[in-house]
């Protein structure tokens, strides 16, 4: 147990550590000479992005894709009941694996209290003790 609340206390101490550097990062990046040249650059990127996002061509393929990954997603919770229901913890299909897994995942106490949804670390994982990992 002593071993454990130890690595906990290092975890939490280097996530605030990363946190703080990312954070001196984007300070340096901000307050260096070429900022001002990247600003420019980044609203005629914004621009060109805005005119690519209202081509008919474009908007069907991402409707298309929408309606895919929705579709994918209901799969992906049929396959993970059934996989429960069927009491396997995984299944194969022409060389690919798809497993069960838990995932461990930091949460807020005051979040648990007032039934907000907890984020997982990866996003393609469901959010659920049982979760479904496509290799």
């Amino acid at each position: 147990m002593i071993m454990l609340q130890t690595n906990v206390e290092e975890y939490f101490k280097l996530k605030r550590t990363i946190k703080e550097l990312n954070a001196d990062i984007r300070e340096a990046k901000k307050n260096h000479e070429l900022a001002e040249e990247i600003e420019e650059l980044n609203k005629k990127l914004k621009e060109a992005r805005a005119h690519l996002s209202s081509d008919p061509i474009i908007n069907d393929i991402k409707e298309e894709l929408s309606n895919l990954k929705e579709r994918f997603n209901l799969l992906k919770d049929i396959i993970r009941q059934e996989l429960i229901d069927e009491e396997q913890e995984r299944v194969e299909y022409d060389g690919r694996v798809i497993s069960l897994v838990r995932v461990m995942k930091e949460t807020k106490e005051e979040d648990k209290a007032n039934n907000k949804t907890e984020k997982n670390f990866d996003k393609n994982q469901i959010n659920i003790d049982e979760n479904i990992v496509v290799k």
